[in-house]
């Protein structure tokens, strides 16, 4: 009786889309009912040639001569309910395929936005997909909503396309590079030749995800947005009034269903194994050093039992003079003690070896892991991105405007864009190629009191700054940010823990002749003596397990001290834990 109950509740909930997946479900099986124009049309036509974007996925490609993506989806479905076929019509690009339906050797492009010029000789159906154009760069820049901030860059378009009509009629001094494809305006972005690469958000987000997950990102949207429509010649008429038909015969679902298949991409990357070689290479051979050792040990053991054999048989027998005698026993003593000092030291020099070995097959692992979740992060970082930016899309259009929905989206980009740029600043760790730049102090401690102003606003920690210095550092900012980041969210911890009335972290830069030092101390009582050598060991943490492993300051001294070359150190000062990081200007 329950289950009845549940059952109709659902349906009377939902009996709205119920209804309406049956009725479109139904329609969608019935032939359509074409004219008897129409028909004779199709008859006379026999067949009807497409053109369409050789390489633009996920909408359509041309792979091994073959038609692939959302419109060719689309298209199977239309040869379902046509009584001819639809046939592809191959060419090398989209300025290929616009010149030839406008030269009337291709009949329909399955995927085009209207424009101006474009009525003089195509039809359009009504639109049945409106993604949002946004902007691919290089990781770094910060996010772009108005496209009149970039109009001194240049901003990469494929020819042909329709954005490019529209937006040089809005905006005369804009710096358009024409490119060939899409795949050649993401390396012309790569290389630095273009600032950027414009175009919809579902083809860009698909290709970064694909082939340029590593150093790519979309950074920027605007209001306005891809029309896609089925695009027919305009010398035959009914070519539109048929294809307004295919179109419509389309469910909601069904269209959905294609979507959510070409959107979302799997892909597979390969994991640098080179340092992990390199380590076991380095193991191998201090173990290889251990064994010599062990041997040469158990030499000096076999010619010492000699010894003792020949001195006892000289003391039985008597045969060996006193002489002899004394001096086998010197001998023997003598090598005892060699022997004693040799065997202490090879234990220590062994203890040390293995004592490396631990701690680079640490590393090694730490590298291993570190890879994989940087793989795991990227495309879900990537979609997260990707579906901020049509909940925006969705809000304008709907013409909502709300100040803190705004401003949460925003902090889910800024947020997204750190946990990517993380998993860089630790890939790259090792990397002695890395290039170092010129940064500002006070902009690398607003970056990471961004990171962190949530969490310190809602247990109202107050943060005070002190800056002595305007000087610039050459080094790495956001292996720098990383650090204070991690600093200012166990100071956070600590302060939340403890209950402290009138919490506090204070943050001072000072400049000296030799380092620039930044200060940041907390008031949340310091940290136990006993534990205050522990906390830069790998593993050691205070905190529940829930809250953390101890991997945090262990890692940001290694990168201070191992990645930047400075010095980390912590000191309990006054009503608090103080840490120091302090960066040499030998380097600059």
């Amino acid at each position: 009786m329950k289950l009845i109950l549940l059952l109709l509740v659902f349906i009377f909930l939902n009996g709205q889309d119920l209804e309406e997946v049956a009725i479109n479900s139904y329609l969608a099986k019935q032939n359509i009912n074409f004219t008897q124009e129409e028909k004779n049309y199709l008859k006379q036509k026999k067949l009807i040639k497409m053109c369409i974007d050789p390489n633009w996925m996920p909408f359509e490609k041309i792979e091994n001569g073959k038609h692939i993506g959302i419109s060719a989806d689309i298209i199977k479905l239309f040869n379902e309910k046509l009584e001819i076929p639809i046939v592809l019509e191959i060419t090398n690009d989209w300025i290929e395929s616009v010149k030839k339906i406008k030269n009337r050797e291709c009949d329909i492009l399955p995927t085009a936005t209207k424009t101006r010029s474009r009525l003089k000789y195509l039809n359009f159906t009504t639109p049945y997909m409106q993604p949002p154009n946004v902007i691919a760069t290089k990781y770094g820049v910060p996010f772009v909503n108005n496209i009149e901030l970039i109009l001194d860059k240049k901003i990469g378009i494929v020819k042909e396309y329709s954005s490019i009509e529209e937006l040089e009629i809005k905006y005369p001094t804009i710096k358009i590079v024409r490119v060939d494809s899409i795949y050649d305006g993401l390396e012309k972005v790569k290389d630095g030749t273009i600032f950027c690469l414009l175009d919809n958000s579902i083809s860009l987000n698909y290709e970064i995800q694909k082939n340029y997950i590593e150093s790519l990102t979309i950074s920027g949207k605007f209001i306005y947005k891809d029309l896609l429509s089925i695009a027919t010649r305009n010398d035959e008429k009914l070519l539109n009034q048929i294809f307004e038909k295919l179109q419509n015969s389309i469910t909601r679902i069904e269209k959905q269903k294609i979507i959510n298949k070409w959107v979302s991409i799997g892909y597979k990357e390969e994991i640098d194994h080179t340092l992990s070689w390199q380590i076991l290479f380095i193991s191998s051979i201090i173990f290889l050093i251990f064994i010599i050792s062990n041997l040469r040990l158990r030499k000096e053991v076999n010619k010492r039992k000699q010894i003792e054999v020949i001195l006892k048989d000289s003391e039985s027998k008597s045969i060996v003079k006193t002489g002899e005698l004394e001096r086998t026993k010197n001998q023997l003593f003598e090598l005892n003690s060699n022997l004693e000092e040799k065997i202490k030291s090879e234990i220590l020099k062994n203890e040390k070896q293995q004592h490396i070995m631990m701690q680079q097959n640490k590393l090694a692992q730490m590298g291993e892991m570190i890879e994989n979740i940087a793989h795991q992060w990227r495309q879900p970082l990537s979609q997260v991105n990707s579906s901020v930016l049509m909940i925006d899309a969705i809000l304008q259009k709907n013409n909502f405007e709300n100040e803190d929905v705004e401003e949460k989206l925003l902090e889910i980009e800024s947020m997204t864009k750190y946990m990517s740029s993380t998993i860089d600043d630790f890939k790259n760790f090792f990397n002695k190629n890395k290039e170092k730049e010129l940064f500002s102090f006070d902009d690398i401690i607003e970056k990471s009191l961004k990171i962190v102003q949530g969490s310190l606003k809602i247990n109202n920690i107050k943060v005070d700054i002190m800056l002595d210095t305007k000087s610039k550092y050459l080094g790495y900012p956001s292996e720098l940010q990383q650090v204070i980041v991690i600093i200012l969210n166990n100071a956070k911890d600590v302060l939340v823990d403890r209950s402290i009335k009138n919490p506090q972290i204070r943050i001072k830069v000072t400049d000296d002749s030799k380092y620039y030092t930044i200060f940041i101390h907390d008031n949340a009582g310091g940290i136990e003596g006993k534990n205050i050598d522990k906390i830069f060991e790998p593993y050691f943490t205070t905190k529940h397990k829930t809250q953390g492993i101890g991997l945090g300051l262990y890692m940001s001294k290694m990168i201070i001290e191992t990645g930047i070359g400075g010095k980390f150190i912590v000191k309990n000062k006054n009503d608090g834990a103080c840490f120091k990081i302090l960066l040499s200007k030998e380097d600059l």
